[in-house]
C-alpha cells in the first residue's frame, strides 16, 4: 500500500484479522501492523466515507459473524507478519503472576498426589467460621490451591493459564490477583455453606474468570476482554449440568458464585480500561 492511516488498534489480532478481511470484501486494502501490546489496523488512502462507521461497529461487536465469514472465504493462508500459533500466544499472555500462581498449585498438588496430606490440611477451608482468626484467614482463599487428580488440575490451569494471562497482560497483577482473591473467597465461602469444607479447586476463580470476560465484552468490548458465545453457552451448560448431577464431585456453589462475583467485578468501570 502507498499513502495509509492508522485506523485504530485493537487487542486480538485473531479478531482483528477478521475485520481484515471483512474490508477486503468491501474492497477497502488493510492490514495489521504490531504496535506494543496491540495491533494496528493500517488502511490505504483513500478510504471510503463509512470505514469510520464500520470500525465502530467492529469495536463493539467484535464476534459478528460478518467478520468469521469474511475470513474463511478468504482462506486463511496469507502470509501475516503476525505469529498466531497458539502455544506462542499463551506464552506471551502469560505473565509472572499466571506463571507464578501455575507453579504453586502443582508444587502444592506433588506432595498429595505422593500421599502426604499435611499441607492439605494446611491450606483446606476451616471447619467453623467460629475458628477463623487473622492468623489462618488466608484459608479461607487458599483451598483455590487444592486438586484431587490430574484431570482436575490440568483443566484449571489450562483456563488459568489463558484468561488469566490476557487479564494480566491487559489490566495488570494487580487486578488479576483482585479478581483471583474475590472470586476465589465468594466461590469457597459459597461451596462451604453449602456443603462443608470437604471441597478444593481452582475451577470458582475460573468460573470468575468466564463471568469478568463474558461480561466485559458484553459491556466494555474496547477492554478486547470476550469470549465467543459458543463457549459462554458451553461454560453456562456445564454449570447446569453441575447442579443437575451427572456423577462426579463437582464443587457447584463454587462454580455459580465465582462466576457471580467475576460478573459484578467486570461491571466496575476502572481508571486505565481499554473500554473508557
Amino acid at each position: 500500500m502507498s499513502a495509509t492511516k492508522i485506523l485504530g488498534h485493537f487487542p486480538d489480532p485473531r479478531l482483528a484479522q477478521g475485520f481484515v478481511d471483512y474490508l477486503a470484501t468491501r474492497g477497502v486494502k488493510a492490514r495489521l501492523a504490531v504496535a506494543g501490546s496491540d495491533v494496528a489496523v493500517e488502511v490505504a488512502l483513500p478510504a471510503p466515507e463509512w470505514l469510520d462507521e464500520a470500525w465502530q461497529h467492529f469495536l463493539t461487536q467484535p464476534h459478528d459473524p460478518r467478520y468469521s465469514s469474511a475470513s474463511w472465504q478468504s482462506g486463511g493462508d496469507r502470509p501475516s507478519p503476525l505469529r498466531y500459533n497458539s502455544q506462542l500466544q499463551l506464552r506471551f499472555v502469560a505473565g509472572p503472576l499466571t506463571l507464578g500462581f501455575l507453579v504453586v498449585c502443582v508444587l502444592v498438588y506433588l506432595p498429595w498426589m505422593l500421599g502426604y496430606a499435611g499441607l492439605y490440611q494446611a491450606l483446606s477451608f476451616p471447619a467453623s467460621l467460629d475458628a477463623v482468626t487473622l492468623a489462618n484467614a488466608y484459608r479461607l482463599v487458599t483451598p483455590i490451591l487444592l486438586h484431587f487428580s490430574l484431570l482436575h488440575i490440568g483443566f484449571n490451569l489450562l483456563w488459568w493459564w489463558q484468561l488469566g494471562g490476557i487479564v494480566e497482560k491487559q489490566e495488570g497483577s494487580l487486578h488479576l490477583a483482585l479478581i483471583t482473591l474475590v472470586t476465589g473467597f465468594a466461590g469457597n465461602l459459597a461451596q462451604f455453606l453449602a456443603a462443608g469444607p470437604a471441597f478444593g479447586g481452582l475451577s470458582g476463580v475460573v468460573y470468575g474468570l468466564f463471568g469478568y470476560f463474558w461480561v466485559s465484552g458484553l459491556l466494555y468490548p474496547r477492554r478486547g476482554i470476550m469470549l465467543p458465545n459458543s463457549l459462554v453457552l458451553f461454560m453456562l451448560a456445564w454449570l447446569v449440568l453441575g447442579f443437575v448431577g451427572i456423577g462426579l464431585p463437582i464443587a457447584n456453589q463454587a462454580h455459580l458464585w465465582g462466576l457471580i462475583a467475576g460478573c459484578a467485578l467486570a461491571a466496575l468501570p476502572f481508571k486505565g480500561s481499554k473500554a473508557q
